[in-house]
């Protein structure tokens, strides 16, 4: 949902500074699949106060900011090859290794604990929804962006490059979605008392699968997909 004001929203802002990354996601505040958010309707939706937030945001500021590659400066093929070298390849490798270790849960812990296999089928919901997500941006999107990064645009299937960015937009919002439901009935990803090795770490790698996934959507829903909308503009001189 797109929201009019004139504050920023928290993809903005993400995108601007990001080290208020790790404050949102600190105080669960989504900037990813909802960053059109302003704070304060992000913060509601995570139930926390958003002076809270700011605060916390406040101390960041006023601390020596880290070094960090600033996304919205770099040339847009620049960034498509890192959203494939370190995204794109770390959520393929991620899924893969949880399906391996969810199947060694469920196997040996699910009689015992039967909350493990539909934890097992959302995973398994997230890796379906994932991987077609990945090849169509990797067959599709990216190659165009990359022509219109040089200045000469290829054909394209769609009309404009709009088209598969609201696509892929709505997709990420379904990931959001089974994300959210992983970690509520996690808990938080917090294993039980008698969870094996094995189990820990199928919850160590569905966390960080979700802590990758937010920084890779929000990449590519508040960074790379505006930019593919200006340079498209700028190319075909539409307003």
């Amino acid at each position: 949902m797109n929201e009019t004001q004139s504050e920023p929203t928290v993809g903005e802002m993400a995108a601007r500074q990001p080290g208020t990354t790790r404050i949102f996601e600190r105080f669960g505040i989504d900037y990813c699949c909802h960053g059109r958010h302003t704070l304060e309707a992000a913060c509601a939706s995570a139930g926390v106060e958003p002076s809270t937030v700011r605060g916390a945001l406040a101390e960041l500021a006023a601390q020596p900011a880290p070094p960090a590659v600033d996304w919205t400066a770099q040339p847009l093929d620049a960034l498509v090859d890192h959203l494939l070298a370190k995204h794109h390849a770390f959520t393929r490798d991620e899924l893969a290794r949880i399906a391996a270790l969810g199947a060694k849960v469920v196997n040996a812990h699910g009689a015992k604990h039967p909350e493990v296999a539909p934890l097992r089928e959302l995973a398994r919901e997230l890796e379906a929804d994932l991987l077609p997500h990945l090849m169509k941006e990797e067959r599709v999107l990216f190659p165009y962006v990359r022509s219109l990064a040089a200045g000469e645009p290829a054909q394209a299937p769609f009309g404009s490059v709009a088209m598969p960015v609201r696509m892929m937009d709505r997709e990420h919002e379904a990931v959001g979605v089974i994300l959210a439901a992983l970690r509520e009935r996690t808990g938080g990803y917090a294993a039980p008392a008698d969870a094996c090795p094995t189990w820990r770490a199928w919850y160590d790698a569905l966390h960080a699968l979700e802590q990758d996934l937010h920084q890779h959507i929000h990449l590519e829903s508040n960074v790379l997909f505006p930019r593919a909308l200006e340079a498209e503009r700028a190319v075909f001189g539409t307003g």
